[in-house]
């Protein structure tokens, strides 16, 4: 959700609207008033014998009214629906969507996320995998699996993507503070909390719905309820006279918020400088659904309830970018979002309209074609059908090497760290202890202890150098940050978080690789997940279907990623600038290991006649600096560090070559 506009928008073609639909909505209120006047005199509960096109249960079904207190209702709201969610949705395409500020959310009939538009935090950067839920919000997106459990992704530098655990029906992601619908109608809310967005009532609910400083709450027996900011008056709900009138959905937008009463009628509430808080149950009755946005609502009619050549949806408030110009057509779903809408055919397809700086109109088709991935990998030969050899480390010397930013650290056999090169925040000044392994960042350096504990020197202004609790078995430094892998497979970051490269992604994982704004994942599938900046594709992981192109390994550079596939061919994605992410195509050998540095890459391959004897180097990329100019010889490792790389011999010895303004390349003796 955005900023709210501030010019009001030509309202014309909504007052037509309004004049042509006025006798139909007339006899539709008249008939509320008479049902509502029933039920007064009744004295108790009583439904219409039907269910609107939302789904809505029969209220003969709940439970019985007091008979003291015909106001209090059973519960009346039994199957809230998640932003953009249809009450029938379309058996094949796409079948639920979600608008964002800037970028645009929508789930596949496959259960996979595709999204579209502003990406520089990640926010459109989809993890794999099924869900049953998405949901849209200002630089994050969230999704909602079939096990109740939340991923988000995108910027999270207020946590607004570190979602708890457990398990949930809804989710919804608003503008720094995401909140979740847990499976015994708990409300929980993460993120941003200046105005205590996230501080949620207790008590039992069937909806939530987050927005930029407020958040909306429907309780199960119809009750709405809204915390946070109360600016413009956002927590003054309007509260019904009768329980007929209760609300079934209710969606809080920029600074307003609109909610759907039982009636099938519209109530807004909030800002309205762009006419965004302005009801339109003067008008019309008979809604099935309604979305509001930063400066703009719309509405789907209910079905039956259409205007022949304008189609079933319905918008108003803020304009400027044509947000609520919305199309003809019929529609089972609708989503508003920032300066823009979308809307979602009975046939599976999406329809956006309004803004579309950052491509988030462009929706993108319905159906797959056969054989297509939402995101193509490069263009790489099939890799041979083979088995790297387990190479063992060399028995004496150096066992292991890291390449930093100006230092590089190398693991002696004995356990000991040495390192080298700038040491200005003490990057290159290890502890005297004992290590099992290690991993050189920007200026800071970690390494891990045989009982699994993580040990970090150097700079720490970011908090990159002060790990949290836990057994790690394996560790990464990157520029401002560093992850661990746990014991239980789980993956820890801390430090630098601008860009959500420490928001970690639930599940587990065998292995993970924290570069400079962003971090990569894989888990034990092989499956390889990345999280934070997302420029140049450089989270966008390429895949597939065939369990022989999963991968083996990650290693994430400065603005690419490496992956070394389990039949040995190499796939680099992201900035190719210097053609860093050009994987070396002739795999008449196979590679073995592979690491990205700044702007360019290296590589360890192995021919099946001298496996024993260790792997040769090939590197690509950018070679200002001699990174790439490889030495001959056999080798067991190696570090591409920012513009220098190390490789470990099979004797122990460290060779290292490319920029050594700073010592950094001159490596000490085994």
């Amino acid at each position: 959700m955005a900023r709210p506009m501030r010019r009001r928008p030509d309202l014309g073609r909504h007052r037509d609207l309004a004049r042509r639909l006025a006798p139909r909505a007339a006899a539709l209120w008249l008939a509320a008033v008479i049902l509502v006047a029933a039920v007064a005199l009744a004295g108790g509960a009583c439904g219409s014998g039907s269910s609107s096109e939302r789904g809505q249960p029969d209220e003969a079904a709940s439970a019985a009214q007091s008979e003291d207190d015909p106001a209090q209702a059973g519960p009346i709201v039994e199957d809230a629906l998640s932003d953009g969610q249809s009450a029938t949705p379309p058996a094949t395409g796409f079948t639920a969507l979600s608008a964002g500020r800037e970028h645009t959310c929508a789930l596949r009939s496959t259960g996979e996320i595709a999204c579209w538009g502003g990406n520089e935090f990640g926010q459109s950067d989809a993890p794999p995998g099924s869900f049953a839920a998405v949901s849209a919000g200002a630089a994050h997106s969230c999704g909602l699996r079939a096990a109740g459990e939340i991923v988000c992704w995108g910027y999270g530098g207020d946590g607004q993507t570190a979602a708890p655990g457990g398990s949930f029906t809804m989710v919804s992601a608003g503008a720094g503070h995401s909140c979740g619908l847990r499976t015994d109608g708990e409300i929980v809310c993460w993120g941003w909390n200046e105005d205590g967005q996230t501080d949620a009532p207790t008590g039992s609910y069937a909806a939530v719905s987050a927005g930029v400083r407020h958040t909306c709450g429907l309780r199960t027996d119809g009750e709405l309820v809204c915390w946070g900011s109360n600016e413009f008056l956002l927590r003054n709900v309007p509260a019904p006279a009768f329980s007929i009138l209760h609300y079934t959905f209710v969606d809080a937008g920029g600074n307003h918020a609109c909610a759907l009463r039982r009636d099938e009628v519209i109530v807004c509430w909030g800002d309205n400088r762009v006419r965004q808080a302005v009801s339109p149950q003067e008008a019309f009755v008979g809604f099935a659904a309604l979305s509001a946005g930063d400066g703009h609502n719309c509405a789907l009619f209910k079905a039956g309830i259409k205007v022949e050549e304008e189609g079933s949806i319905f918008c108003w408030g803020d304009n400027r970018f044509g947000q609520t110009t919305r199309p003809a057509g019929s529609y089972v779903a609708l989503s508003a979002g920032g300066r823009h809408s979308c809307a979602l055919r009975d046939s599976g397809e999406i329809v956006c309209w309004g803004d579309n700086e950052h491509g988030q109109s462009d929706a993108p088709p319905a159906r797959e074609q056969p054989g297509e991935t939402m995101r193509q990998p490069p263009q790489q030969p099939a890799p041979i059908d083979v088995t790297a050899p387990d190479i063992a480390a060399p028995t004496e010397g150096f066992v292991a090497v890291s390449a930093g930013l100006h230092h590089t650290c190398a693991l002696r056999h004995t356990g000991e760290i040495e390192c080298w090169g700038r040491s200005d925040y003490g990057e290159a000044e290890p502890p005297d202890q004992a290590f099992v392994s290690l991993s050189a960042g920007r200026y800071h350096s970690c390494a891990l202890s045989e009982a699994g504990v993580v040990v970090c020197w150097g700079s720490g202004s970011e908090g990159q150098t002060t790990p949290p609790p836990g057994q790690f078995i394996s560790i990464s430094a990157g520029a401002g940050h560093t992850c661990g892998v746990l014991s239980d497979g789980g993956i820890k970051c801390w430090g630098w978080n601008e860009y959500g490269q420490t928001n970690a992604p639930a599940g587990t994982f065998a292995a993970v690789s924290a570069g400079f704004r962003h971090t990569c994942g894989m888990r034990g599938d092989g499956e390889v997940v990345c999280w934070g900046w997302g420029e140049h594709g450089i989270v966008d992981v390429p895949r597939s279907s065939s369990s022989a192109l999963r991968f083996s390994s990650v290693e994430v550079g400065g603005y690419h990623s490496c992956g070394l596939q389990h039949a040995a061919g190499i796939v680099c994605w992201g900035d190719n600038r210097f053609l860093q992410s050009d994987a070396p195509t002739d795999l008449s050998d196979s590679f073995f290991a592979v690491s990205a540095g700044r702007d360019h890459t290296c590589a360890l391959r192995w021919s099946s006649a001298a496996a024993e004897e260790g792997g040769e180097i090939a590197c690509w990329g950018s070679n200002e600096f001699g990174q790439t100019s490889r030495p001959d010889g056999r080798y067991v490792a190696l570090s591409a560090g920012h513009r220098h790389t190390c490789a470990l011999r099979v004797s122990g010895e460290i060779a290292c070559w490319g920029l050594n303004d700073e010592g950094q390349t001159d490596a000490p003796p085994p």
